[in-house]
């Protein structure tokens, strides 16, 4: 994507390009200052390099009509998958919005912040882009090649470098508003941005909030309805060979199918939301001083704030009644025939609902020197961030052993719908406030210098040396009812820690052959403390035969190293929904509701290593019209992995013996229904992932009016990976989640110096559904926008997303609820109109 403005600050008209390749130099242009650009550590005069880097400036993000770095990069062509973002989605006690290149997965996308890697969420080696401010952003540079050459772990599939605002003289106030035309959502965003500039000296401070509303299941269609086993009263299984779920007498509520029988349900679309509350405030500090020709002392200082609220349906869990008290209550109870321990699925309504209230608090910053000596420039910095995150959960909550106790003494009764006031005096003092707290701290050091080593026919030869060394530390910290699996409705969970140390040389080369030929030569090696040594070479080659020409390839060997919470993790369980055709028979067209599936940690974890080549042309035949392409292949091997329950399900059905992994079930009889299933993480196998980008751009102006058409595709080959250990490789393009295409095109028009209007559509390919047997359609839609730039130094903007409102196709073969949505793709807000202004005073 590329900006082209003309005028001083808001007196501009913008070209929204969504490219991969950015428009070649006019014939005859004149040399501007050198400039570092994403995916090499040598300044050039040339923004066209090596590799292929989509440019995203600040007056292109403003008109995106998007409000966080995660929507506007998961609405491109080339996030071929979307992105997961459990602040749209159910997941409590996580919220994080993360990017997906290429659908090669966020753990392969690597995010640099100025350059500079930043703390993964938690130990779980992704980035949290809500922590970022959108009013301190510069621009955004995506290198799409792989990169581990020049940044280390966690480039195979790309790098993102949001670089923030550094030179700026005056002050600048921004304001957005969004609403949906569901309820719910709603999103107010303000920002003031101040700079000083003066020989010697230059500071940036950028401040920022942003709050949202949260959207509930009951405010859309296809959720308003949302059925659970888990129920009130509750259902219960007895603990013995052959025996299934089996409904209570007292339910007068609508009944479900688990298994062979029809059980009680309870409608949780009635009471959940798919968001929480989010309230954020970010704080941004540049600062630099020429300390003399030579030498500049620069600072960075960064501080967030995020505060996230969930609302979620009454609590959901399970507990065991013990034999002897379950055939003494049985009576009581409304039962007959209890020989066994019972296993009750209750939804806890006599504790409310439940509520999650996070709090995450970073702040860090760099501190360094650079400077020039001779044809050489070198650069030292030193930097920290620390992160906390707090996840406390006031209301919905229980101690198990409390209210067994309670049973066995008669006073609680979880098959009653109407509570005594001996049960609710149970409900008080059994009530309980589970916390998860995370705390997370990186600690950087890098020095490197650049200069020019002899003139070679196309100009200077260039060399980066450099070293650097990473100090992570990562540290979960749960209450110690949840971790002695005594707090109803919270899974089993483990504190864990995990530290390591990196330490890292790297070289580059820039060889420019002649005027019309460039190579570029890569090679660094990460050292790391608790898996050992990586070394990756990248060579990469420009050639252009003609002025308006330029094709240019890469090939580079990368690694991800297994995240601190994979190799450290504690005992985790989480509930899945999965056709069991050991109970079903085959086809199964019935789901076994809430399987446990349980992980943990592996301290035996080698890195996942991978291999990239890509190739492609950029063009621009005639004035204004510029055309690219890019193939591009990645195989990783050693993928670090937790097996698909599912595929995993049906391969043991098929006759597969699958070491590592454990099936667990109902009375401990092939026949029972599925209970639990360990799932080792492990290093599983392979994958290799191929495609086409196509990129076109055209500007042109008549008169006082300016044109401007962008067309982006990205298409994915094949996208083959290993279902299980010794499994072949499967092509899963297409499969759910995972269209082959997207296509993202637009039009804009400006008018004089004060209007532009535009349109874009984004159009993503069908899929098949979770089953396979069906289609989940294509899916298509329009934005619009109009900016007017007014002429007292500042701007207005209207738009809406989605603006014919275009209902997201469903999965057909998902129970009811937001199971029936692809989450990584589609809204749930459809229609969003949204307002912004942006004044420089």
């Amino acid at each position: 994507m590329k900006i082209y403005a003309r005028g001083r600050k808001q007196k501009s008209w913008a070209i929204i390009l969504f490219s991969g390749a950015l428009s070649l130099p006019a014939v005859g242009q004149n040399s501007v200052e050198k400039m570092e650009v994403t995916g090499s550590r040598l300044k050039r005069t040339d923004v066209e390099g090596v590799s292929s880097v989509i440019q995203i400036d600040q007056q292109t993000i403003k008109q995106s009509g998007m409000s966080t770095v995660s929507e506007l990069i998961k609405n491109m062509a080339i996030s071929s998958e979307g992105s997961y973002s459990s602040a749209t989605v159910n997941e409590n006690n996580v919220s994080v919005t993360k990017v997906n290149l290429r659908g090669l997965g966020a753990e392969n996308t690597l995010i640099l912040l100025d350059g500079q890697r930043i703390p993964d969420e938690s130990g779980e080696g992704v980035i949290d882009l809500s922590t970022i401010p959108m009013a301190a952003i510069e621009r955004i540079e995506i290198l799409k090649d792989s990169a581990s050459a020049i940044y280390g772990s966690d480039a195979t599939g790309g790098v993102i470098n949001i670089i923030t605002k550094k030179d700026m003289e005056g002050s600048s106030f921004f304001a957005r508003t969004s609403v949906p035309d569901g309820k719910g959502g709603q999103e107010s965003q303000f920002s003031y941005v101040t700079g000083i500039n003066t020989n010697n000296f230059r500071m940036l401070t950028a401040l920022s909030y942003r709050q949202v509303e949260p959207v509930f299941h009951r405010d859309r269609e296809w959720t308003e309805i949302g059925l659970s086993s888990y129920s009130f009263p509750a259902n219960y299984v007895e603990d013995a060979p052959g025996a299934s779920l089996q409904k209570h007498p007292n339910c007068d509520s609508t009944a479900i199918q688990v298994g062979d029988n029809m059980v009680c349900s309870y409608n949780y679309g009635a009471t959940m939301a798919f968001s929480p509350e989010t309230t954020e405030i970010g704080l941004l500090n540049n600062l630099e001083y020429r300390i003399n020709d030579n030498i500049s002392l620069v600072s960075t200082l960064r501080a967030v704030k995020n505060t996230n609220e969930w609302n979620m349906a009454p609590n959901a869990g399970e507990f065991t009644i013990p034999q002897e008290i379950a055939t003494d209550k049985q009576e009581a109870f409304g039962l007959s025939g209890i020989n066994s321990d019972v296993k009750v699925r209750y939804r806890a309504i006599p504790w409310g609902l439940r509520t999650w209230e996070e709090e995450k608090t970073l702040f860090g910053g760099n501190l360094g020197l650079r400077g020039s000596l001779g044809l050489w420039d070198w650069q030292a910095t030193a930097g920290r961030t620390v992160s906390k995150k707090t996840s406390i959960s006031p209301n919905g909550f229980f101690l198990k052993d409390g209210v067994v106790r309670a049973i066995s003494e008669g006073r609680f009764n979880p098959f009653e719908t109407e509570l005594s006031e001996a049960s609710l005096a149970v409900v008080s003092e059994t009530s309980y406030q589970p916390f998860i707290v995370t705390d997370t701290a990186m600690s950087t050091y890098d020095i490197n210098a650049a200069g020019e080593l002899l003139e070679l026919p196309g100009g200077s030869l260039g060399l980066v040396i450099g070293a650097n060394r990473i100090e992570q530390n990562y540290a979960k910290t749960i209450d110690k009812q949840t971790e002695n699996f005594n707090t109803f409705g919270e899974p089993e969970d483990k504190s864990d820690s995990g530290e390591r140390s990196i330490n890292a040389v790297y070289a580059e080369l820039g060889i420019p052959m002649f005027q019309s030929l460039e190579f570029q030569l890569a090679v660094r090696l990460d050292s790391y403390s608790d898996f050992g040594e990586t070394t990756n070479p990248k060579f990469g080659f420009m050639y252009r035969p003609l002025d308006r020409f330029l094709v240019r390839g890469n090939v580079a060997t990368g690694f991800k190293a297994p995240t601190l919470r994979e190799i450290y993790q504690g005992t985790q369980v989480r509930l899945v929904n999965l056709a069991d055709k050991q109970t079903c028979g085959e086809p199964c067209d019935t789901l076994t509701t809430e399987v446990e599936i349980e992980t943990e940690g592996n301290r035996d974890l080698k890195e996942e290593t991978s291999l990239s080549y890509n190739l492609g042309f950029v063009t621009e035949p005639i004035d204004g019209l510029s055309l690219g392409a890019d193939y591009w292949y990645t195989k990783i091997d050693n993928i670090v992995r937790v097996m698909d329950p599912q595929k995993l399900l049906d391969a043991v059905y098929g006759g597969e013996s699958i070491s590592g992994v454990e099936i667990q079930r109902i009375g401990g009889d092939e026949s029972g229904q599925l209970e639990r299933i360990k799932l080792p993480i492990q290093n599983l196998g392979e994958s290799e992932d191929a495609g086409f980008d196509l990129n076109l751009a055209y500007r042109t102006q008549l008169s006082s009016y300016r044109l401007s058409y962008f067309s982006n595709y990205s298409t994915k080959l094949y996208s083959r990976e290993l279902d299980f250990p010794g499994a072949p490789l499967t092509d899963t393009l297409g499969e759910r989640g995972k269209p082959e295409w997207r296509f993202v095109n637009g039009v804009n028009l400006g008018i004089g110096t004060s209007h532009i209007i535009g349109i874009r559509n984004n159009r993503i390919a069908s899929t098949k559904t979770a089953q396979g047997d069906e289609r989940i359609g294509e899916f298509s839609t329009y934005d619009s926008q109009y900016t007017w730039n007014h002429p007292w130094d500042g701007s207005i903007t209207i738009g809406a997303i989605n603006v014919l409102d275009t209902d997201f196709p469903r999965d057909s073969t998902e129970r009811v609820g937001d199971d029936t949505r692809v989450q990584e793709l589609y809204s749930p807000n459809g229609l969003t109109y949204y307002a912004q202004m942006n004044q420089m005073f």
